[in-house]
């Protein structure tokens, strides 16, 4: 994903304090709290409550994700394919999921099989696959999202876009869970 508008981080801190100068940042570097990740990232308060992480530097608009290759589930088109193993996990009629796994079985779902003692398998396809990883930047629009989620004092939309030249009417769009990971996830 492209990182959008980049904002410095030092104009973030500015204009939010002159929106509220309630708002502060990195208390506990200030304090000599270590973190993991201060070097990269500070905290952003308001009286004296963490509310989220913000980057430091420059801020891309977006989440900025590492790539990192996983073990995870794909279709079953790519069943055949060589790098795919298909794991099983048996479900025994004293397991919860039981009903649901032979409902499965009746509408013929290639995931599920029945099997003579009356068990029935789970099956998914997996490979090693490259994926999203850990956050690596959060982005301005993830800053800004979360102070508005918290409903401080004279942060709005309005103020934000005035303040900082951007369109907070702005929204990620894609499935539910990219979404919240979007706006959400450090």
């Amino acid at each position: 994903m492209p990182s959008g508008r980049v904002i410095d981080s030092v104009v973030i801190e500015r204009g939010l304090r002159e929106i509220n100068p309630d708002i502060h940042f990195d208390m506990a570097t200030n304090l000599g709290a270590y973190h993991p990740m201060q070097s990269i990232r500070q905290g952003v308060f308001f009286h004296g409550q963490h509310i989220c992480s913000m980057d430091r530097g420059p801020v891309p608009e977006f989440k900025q994700w590492q790539v990192v290759i996983r073990t995870t589930e794909v279709g079953w088109e790519e069943a055949d394919k060589e790098d795919v193993d298909i794991l099983w996990h048996t479900v025994r009629p004293d397991d919860p999921e039981y009903v649901h796994a032979l409902l499965r079985c009746e509408a013929r779902d290639n995931s599920f099989q029945i099997r003579p003692d009356g068990t029935v398998l789970r099956l998914t396809p997996v490979a090693k696959r490259k994926v999203r990883g850990s956050v690596i930047q959060v982005g301005w629009r993830h800053t800004f999202e979360a102070l508005l989620r918290r409903d401080l004092p004279k942060v709005t939309r309005m103020a934000l876009a005035q303040k900082f030249g951007v369109d907070m009417l702005a929204f990620p769009v894609g499935p539910p869970e990219e979404v919240i990971s979007e706006l959400l996830e450090e």
